[in-house]
């Protein structure tokens, strides 16, 4: 393997979940279209007067489509591994994380593993790293964020802080896992078991 085959990069862009969110946000937009023959609706028991109902239906499906499209056509970098270390991209939406690069030297083992919420699950991409490292942009930084963030997800929070979603992007596992070990054989990878 040459050493530019060494390298694997991914950027945010379409893929399943990114559409079906585009046209989640959609149908957001269209339902006051859809219900507009209705003047009210019982959410819990309270009746709701439809124009309420539908403004805040399209202003959801706004948002949903202006974010999903900023994401996608951002194409800004995801993650990238390389002979150097990891570098985690920006999440969407959230400048304050910025990209973060870890060098080789300060990661301990690669994990790939999953989030549950109920019935759905996110897939995440993290690092664990040595003690004593520089915190990374965007983690989490009261007790109290930490504590709720790894109460949510059963991880730690120096894990937490070094992961990224794999959401609107997708992660090629095989070249992702060539990567690593190309670049650092001797660092252990962790992979969930249900980890797509």
């Amino acid at each position: 393997m040459s050493d530019s085959s060494a390298t694997y990069e991914v950027r945010y862009g379409w893929n399943r979940k990114s559409v079906f969110v585009l046209l989640g946000s959609l149908a957001f937009l269209a339902a006051p279209l859809l219900f507009s023959q209705y003047s009210s609706a019982r959410v819990d028991g309270i009746t709701v007067p439809m124009p309420v109902i539908s403004v805040l239906s399209a202003l959801l499906g706004l948002c949903g489509v202006v974010a999903g499209l900023a994401t996608v056509l951002s194409r800004r970098l995801a993650l990238r591994v390389d002979a150097d270390g990891v570098t985690l991209g920006s999440l969407p939406l959230r400048s304050a994380t910025g990209e973060a690069f870890v060098p080789w030297e300060e990661i301990t083992a690669v994990e790939l593993w999953v989030q549950h919420a109920g019935r759905a699950r996110m897939p995440y991409v993290g690092l664990h790293r040595a003690p004593g490292t520089a915190t990374l942009p965007g983690a989490a930084r009261s007790r109290v964020a930490q504590a709720a963030n790894t109460a949510l997800t059963g991880q730690s929070a120096e894990l937490l802080a070094a992961s990224r979603p794999v959401n609107f992007w997708h992660l090629d596992r095989p070249g992702f896992l060539a990567a690593v070990q190309q670049n650092a054989p001797t660092t252990p990878v962790i992979v969930a078991a249900d980890f797509p």
